[in-house]
């Protein structure tokens, strides 16, 4: 007895949900190193550095990385599938902050601690359907 082939349908939400989750993991790296800044160098607590050129795009590949996963769970028909690219996505986009020879020791502490609270639920759901599909496999095939 053979396994059902997923649809086209859901090979493109995954995809989708897939390089979303690649977008989203380099936007926040970024915006993590580039720490508080402002575009016209002032907050409400005073002068802070301004913001480098290309912050609007990191920022703009985190929320398109969001929207992506929310679209590609909808079309996949799977929303628990986005335990598995929106936390990692996270986890992972900041725990890289510790390979940047650029950032700074405080980016770097707060992309460990951050992303590893990120990092975890993404491993566990992950675990959960790998044992869930193992499973289904065992009993699939009369097992």
């Amino acid at each position: 007895m053979s396994l059902p082939q997923p649809s086209g349908r859901t090979i493109f939400g995954v995809a989708l949900m897939l390089f979303s989750s690649v977008l989203m993991g380099v936007g926040i790296h970024h915006l993590i190193a580039t720490g508080t800044c402002s575009s016209n160098g002032y907050s409400e607590y005073g002068p802070v550095q301004t913001c480098p050129a290309g912050t609007s795009a990191w920022f703009f590949f985190v929320f398109g990385g969001v929207i992506g996963n929310v679209i590609g769970t909808l079309v996949a028909g799977s929303a628990s599938l986005i335990f598995l690219t929106l936390f990692p996505a996270i986890g992972l986009g900041a725990l890289t902050l510790n390979f940047d020879p650029h950032a700074a020791s405080s980016a770097k502490t707060f992309g460990l601690l951050f992303g590893g609270a990120f990092l975890l639920p993404g491993v566990i759901s992950a675990g959960m359907l790998l044992g869930s599909a193992l499973r289904g496999a065992g009993r699939a095939q009369g097992g």
